[in-house]
């Protein structure tokens, strides 16, 4: 304990690992502790012990109401004449639990929060205030002095005073002879008092801090009246924190206005899920890390319940029982609850909380009509001010929330109180919602109230919006509380239950769902109807056979569908067909119908997967960099409303990354990547995996984390999955052009002619099967034969499918141009290199190009005309490489190389001709090819730039 604070420390409780402001009224109160030495009275709603029963009115006490206002006793113009004696505990910083998880954020907050004059703690009990703030004092080193002040229900004007000169004189290390120490005796008015306890403080060199906790407590208005003094005549050197359950009414909003207050509130002091396990693990409870984010949720946070939590986990058969009982039938749970939040309320307040029971969030207008009761608003805002049991939702205030543990309580103790009443309450609030348009409010309650027509009613109305909306959750949930063969002998049903299967990824459940709509079908069926199975079975056969499947709704076959949003499924589905079969223009114009629609009904999942339509159609036509705006908007669309996972947000993060690997981003392509596998999650889709697998290889290698060879092998096994099936040939081409480009850095000529063999065999790129040809060709020195392979793709024979493959036959012509002396004809084809590349943003093809050709880049830097912009950002996307990922910075062939090695020993070249069985000439020109692609004119010079770049 530091010097200048009172070293008794009270007892605790330990609720949550936090002492916290949650102690019983009989273990930790003033009233209890007078209760030792006097009989406990007798009053109405109270069992043997004292406690309130919940349900029965808790009557006033004569602790309640404040001497002043007493009407037996004469007004006294000044109370403080009678000595008050204050329990040293009143005045002591609490001990801090052994169990009590201190967390480095809330010691942040409040040092931060120390730089205003006022600091409001104000949550609900059981978020551990009490213990933070006390672990916050003993570790600050912030103040010169502490003064602690504990209020309690019992408090009157003159108890408050006297704690405070109690705490002052005891953190100013005043004698107990002190005369000051009898002030509140001999003070002639409060303002004099207020002065003398402030001078007390003044001595002391350097701020102090003044701690009111439980500041709720206080019950009279001259007890409060205290704080307001203390607060308008505040000197500079004192910093106060009021910690309280709810916000008193101490002029807050004035304060916040002047720059006076920091607040503290439930929000800031919930665990996460690491001080929960820790909380947790001091408790003697070790669970996996899914448990404890699973009870981090359904608690919030809050450090009582995750204390009451462990508490049942160690008595609990198993933690599976646990989990399954943990809200609402906790017997721990439900004994705090009564205990600390529910006892002191009176019966008809209790009777509205079990009814907002039913919803959270509550509108205000819903509570109204649930309850009955014209003054739902005002309750509302009553319980949160007074007792901070219900939170509102924005600055409107036109929605409450309640904690879910103390809602799943109260909704269990209406279900005792009242049996049935519950369901009643569902299904009005299910007419409600659906009144207000909130579909997903209203099927989620219809479900609830187990009312089998409501729910049938509703999904035939808005089970499809429900599905595209993203709630898929919900329709299976109502679809859940339907019998059985109500749901297999409505087609319409059947169906929606065969897409809620394909999302669980249940594609064979589906595939029995189908069955049973086929069983039913009428004789007369609707367009809709007739429409939502030709949807749902191709995107059963989709899930069962192959990810991409043509679809079955043209406008050839059926007409629009009447309900908007069968529509925009029917016409993102149209897209798709267009999509397959090269029809961009069309596709585009599905695409924008289906988004627009999407938007005006809320249909956030079919809007997803439209905007991921439409940068796959920018990808196909080569403009990756808006291909790649499109699927940031996509996922920002995503993020903003839901939940931003499933395929198509992992497609979208996939195409993010590929124009990451065009441009040579690689960190940011790895990040992408990380969040495409997030996406996906443990869904079973083999094509995403393997792709999102096959573009991290290519990452890792670009940033030398992965040799070339083993890069190679995964995109090789991703080819075979994959296979040439793949209606979007453009996508599995790109694949292929990767892999021979890693193949041919690990110099695996068999790989890179098997990848050229594959592409002419089963896909239509002869064009870009050329290039792939050409660039080897360059590799192994024969320069004419590589130039002459692409000259059909440049002179517009061969028209390739890919934008970077003319970008490797310019560089490829290039090179071989620079290979026989024709340095102006390669410089004019690197600049229509750059000038092909530059609307795509292809940086990567002069990655692989041949290193004489960087060296002109460079050295010849501003005189490419309108291309030298994008030369800047070639320029810089290669100065973000390792060069140790080529394994062959110069790019040296296998035969140039063998050199290489071989003029370290200083023997002549006709010497190592003869090791080599070649000519001396041959030599010769490999030893030309190598001083050029080092960059240096002399023997001693090659090895020490071949040293340098660990070519030896």
């Amino acid at each position: 304990m530091r010097e200048g604070v009172a070293t008794v420390d009270r007892p605790t409780v330990e609720v949550g690992g936090n002492r916290d402001d949650s102690r019983t009224g009989q273990e930790d109160t003033l009233a209890h502790r007078a209760a030792l030495m006097r009989p406990l009275p007798s009053r109405p709603g109270a069992d043997p012990a004292g406690r309130h029963r919940p349900g029965v009115p808790a009557p006033r006490s004569s602790h309640d109401v404040s001497p002043l206002s007493s009407a037996s006793a004469a007004p006294d113009p000044w109370p403080l004449r009678h000595r008050h004696r204050v329990l040293p505990s009143k005045t002591s910083v609490p001990a801090v639990s052994e169990r009590f998880v201190p967390r480095r954020h809330l010691h942040t907050l409040l040092d931060v929060a120390a730089d205003r004059p006022v600091t409001l703690l104000s949550a609900p009990a059981g978020y551990g205030k009490t213990q933070t703030v006390a672990d916050w004092v003993r570790r600050s080193v912030r103040f010169s002095g502490v003064a602690w002040v504990t209020v309690d229900r019992d408090d009157d004007a003159t108890s408050v005073w006297a704690a405070l000169l109690e705490a002052f004189c005891g953190c100013a290390g005043l004698a107990a002879d002190d005369e000051r120490r009898e002030l509140v005796d001999h003070a002639s008015d409060e303002q004099a008092l207020l002065a003398e306890l402030l001078d007390i403080l003044a001595v002391l060199d350097g701020p102090v801090l003044l701690v009111l906790d439980d500041l709720h407590e206080i019950a009279t208005s001259r007890s409060l009246h205290v704080v307001e003094m203390l607060l308008r005549h505040q000197p500079e050197f004192l910093h106060l924190v009021l910690a309280a359950r709810h916000d008193p009414p101490l002029g807050l909003a004035r304060m916040r206005l002047d720059d006076r207050l920091a607040e503290i509130r439930s929000g800031d002091l919930r665990f996460d899920a690491d001080s929960a396990a820790l909380l947790l693990r001091r408790a003697g409870v070790d669970l996996d890390r899914h448990r404890v984010e699973v009870l981090v949720a359904r608690t919030e946070g809050w450090a009582a319940g995750l204390r009451l939590a462990a508490l049942s986990l160690n008595g609990a058969p198993s933690p599976e029982h646990f989990f399954e009982h943990f809200l609402g039938q906790d017997q721990a749970v439900a004994d705090y609850l009564i205990g600390e939040v529910l006892g002191r309320l009176p019966a008809d307040l209790l009777d509205f909380l079990r009814i907002l029971a039913v919803c959270s969030p509550m509108p205000t207008e819903l509570a109204a009509r649930l309850s009955g009761r014209s003054d739902a608003a005002a309750l509302l805002e009553r319980l949160e001010r007074e007792t901070a049991l219900v939170t509102g939702d924005g600055p409107g205030r036109w929605s409450y929330r309640i904690h879910t543990l103390l809602r799943a309580y109260l909704g269990a103790d209406l279900d005792r109180v009242e049996p049935g009443r519950r369901q009643d309450l569902h299904r009005l609030a299910a007419r409600w919602f659906e009144g207000n348009h909130d579909l997903s409010s209203a099927v989620e309650h219809a479900a609830a109230g187990r009312d089998t027509a409501q729910i049938t009613a509703q999904l035939h109305r808005y089970g499809v919006a429900l599905l595209l909306a993203g709630h898929a959750d919900h329709l299976a949930t109502a679809l859940r509380a339907l019998p059985s063969d109500r749901v297999d002998r409505d087609p319409w049903l059947a169906l929606l239950a065969a897409v809620v299967a394909l999302n669980g990824e249940h594609p064979g459940t589906a595939e029995v769902e189908v069955e049973h709509a086929r069983r039913a079908w009428p004789r007369n069926p609707t367009n809709d109807l007739v429409v939502l199975r030709a949807l749902v079975e191709g995107e059963v056969a989709a899930a069962l056979r192959h990810p991409v499947q043509p679809p079955a709704t043209g406008p050839d076959t059926h007409p629009l569908p009447e309900q908007p949003a069968l529509e925009a499924w029917t016409r993102a589905d149209r897209a798709r067909a267009h999509v397959l079969t090269n029809a961009l223009g069309d596709a585009d114009h599905e695409f924008e119908h289906a988004r627009g629609l999407a938007e005006r009904h809320g249909l956030d999942s079919l809007e997803l997967r439209a905007m991921v339509g439409e940068a796959v159609i920018k990808a196909l036509r080569g403009d990756y960099v808006g291909m790649a705006e499109r699927a940031t908007e996509a996922l920002t669309k995503a993020r903003r409303t839901g939940p931003a996972d499933g395929p198509m947000a992992a497609a979208a993060h996939l195409m993010q990354a590929s124009a990451d690997l065009v441009g040579l981003r690689p960190n940011d392509a790895l990040t992408r990547l990380a969040s495409a596998r997030s996406a996906i999650g443990p869904r079973n889709d083999p094509w995403l995996s393997a792709t999102i697998e096959s573009f991290v290889a290519v990452a890792e290698f670009d940033r030398a984390r992965r040799s070339a060879s083993d890069a190679a092998q995964v995109l090789h096994r991703t080819r075979l999955l994959i296979g040439p099936d793949l209606p979007l040939a453009e996508w599995t081409l790109g694949l292929a052009v990767l892999e021979h480009e890693l193949a041919d850095a690990a110099h695996d000529r068999v790989l890179a002619r098997d990848v050229v063999a594959w592409c002419r065999a089963h896909l239509e790129c002869d064009g870009d099967a050329a290039v792939l040809r050409a660039r080897s060709l360059l590799r192994q020195d024969r320069t004419d034969q590589a130039r002459e392979s692409v000259l059909p793709v440049l002179d517009g024979e061969l028209v390739p499918v890919l934008p970077a493959s003319t970008v490797h036959a310019w560089l490829v012509r290039a090179a071989a141009a620079h290979h026989a002396g024709q340095h102006f004809l390669a410089r004019e084809d690197l600049a229509e290199a750059l000038a092909a590349a530059a609307p795509h943003g292809l940086i990567r093809p002069f990655r692989y190009a041949d290193p004489a050709l960087l060296t002109i880049l460079i050295r010849q830097r501003g005189s490419f005309g309108p291309a030298e912009q994008f030369l800047d950002v070639v320029l810089d996307g290669l100065g973000t490489l390792d060069t140790a990922a080529y394994g062959t910075p110069a790019d040296l062939t296998d035969r140039e190389r063998t050199v290489l090695s071989q003029l370290r020993t200083h023997r002549s070249l006709d010497e190592i001709a003869g090791d080599l069985m070649v000519s001396t000439n041959t030599v010769k020109t490999h030893v030309r090819a190598i001083y050029r692609k080092l960059d240096v004119n002399s023997r001693r010079a090659a090895i020490i730039a071949a040293e340098e770049a660990r070519l030896l």
